[in-house]
């Protein structure tokens, strides 16, 4: 799968700190995995969440809060799967690049 996780650059509205992923399919920026902070200890600290995509009642969940970072990568993917299911569509590969 060519789901990737890039830092954000510090382009959030309030509060981004280190752990705050924007989720990439090659180059389109496809969601957002961030450590929740405050809070109750017992909270799910991740939330991930699918952005600009949407699908019929019951196809996929768009978001959700999970105890781990590994929890909120497979959450998100298993419904980024669902989502190009219903959509016909396949994950490309990342493009090799060039060296000079």
């Amino acid at each position: 799968m060519a789901l990737l996780l890039r830092r954000a650059q510090g382009n959030r509205p309030g509060d981004w700190n280190d752990d705050d992923y924007d989720v990439m399919s090659n180059q389109m920026a496809v969601g957002r995995i961030y450590r929740r902070t405050g809070g109750p200890p017992e909270a799910p600290a991740w939330v991930w969440s699918i952005l600009n995509v949407h699908a019929g009642p019951g196809i996929m969940v768009s978001s959700g809060s999970v105890q781990t970072l590994d929890d909120a990568k497979a959450e998100f993917a298993k419904n980024w799967r669902k989502w190009l299911a219903w959509a016909g569509l396949m994950e490309r590969p990342a493009a090799a690049t060039k060296e000079d």
